[in-house]
């Protein structure tokens, strides 16, 4: 699986909200859709799931609020 994305939305302001993030690659059960979290969604949420994938377990992470669903494309949240 491939992340693409930035940790700065708006590098004038170093604003961290609203990232865009893409994933390629086949890491998640289904694919081919657009996912849209609430903007209040900690990026780490997503760097845990990712963990998930790929066996590290962890319990905490940055300012990570839970881990998010990977495979359900096309849903909002």
């Amino acid at each position: 699986m491939i992340v693409y994305g930035a940790g700065m939305a708006d590098s004038n302001t170093h604003g961290s909200e609203n990232l865009p993030i893409l994933l390629a690659g086949r890491g998640a059960e289904t694919g081919g859709g657009h996912v849209q979290y609430s903007e209040e969604t900690p990026l780490a949420n997503l760097h845990l799931s990712l963990l998930d994938k790929m066996r590290v377990l962890v319990e905490s992470l940055g300012h990570a609020t839970g881990r998010l669903p990977l495979e359900d494309p096309l849903r909002s949240i």
